[in-house]
């Protein structure tokens, strides 16, 4: 299942739409429709219109103020925010968007809820050994964040199996937790 939800959004991305109008045109010979897609395909990737999709994608939230997030049972910053890479001593982690881990950091370190909690996203393919929680873990106490105050759940693959991860760390049915992930996330 998880392959699907992986891959059913890349098939219906423009990118790849794009693709397949340029690939169909060239096949065909229809010089038309070739371009048509080449020139809409640059025309979307500026950063005049691709930054604006993009905040429409995201439902323009912005960040919430330190002030304006109450205080809960739990900072729970999602996955998704690191890449495995080839090395020279095999593979390596690489941040690819950190602004979850230091939104967590800055939360738990403003005394927003007395834990933080990594989910320990893997997915089947990854070539890394570790799961990300177990990663960021590391990276929390190197910032400062006492070992004993950060949680991880059990290894993920998707958002849906984080959300019950983490509903499994907490003795009741309803934890008041603070979210962190990306806006484009949100919906």
């Amino acid at each position: 299942m998880i392959y699907l939800h992986k891959l059913l959004p890349l098939i219906l991305s423009p990118i790849f739409l794009f693709t397949i109008l340029v690939v169909t045109g060239t096949y065909k010979k229809w010089r038309v429709l070739t371009y048509a897609a080449a020139c809409g395909l640059c025309l979307l990737a500026t950063p005049l219109i691709s930054g604006k999709l993009f905040r429409a994608v995201e439902s323009y939230e912005v960040r919430a103020s330190l002030d304006s997030v109450p205080v809960a049972d739990g900072i729970v910053v999602l996955s998704g925010m690191l890449t495995t890479s080839p090395s020279a001593s095999g593979i390596s982690r690489e941040w690819s968007d950190p602004d979850r881990f230091y939104g967590g950091i800055e939360l738990f370190k403003a005394a927003k809820a007395p834990s933080l909690i990594f989910t320990r996203g893997k997915l089947p393919w990854s070539q890394a050994l570790e799961s990300e929680g177990d990663v960021l873990r590391q990276a929390a106490i190197t910032a400062g964040v006492p070992d004993s105050a950060i949680r991880l759940t059990s290894e993920v693959e998707n958002t849906r199996d984080e959300a019950r991860a983490t509903k499994q760390l907490f003795d009741y049915p309803a934890p008041h937790i603070i979210l962190v992930t990306s806006a484009f996330h949100l919906p």
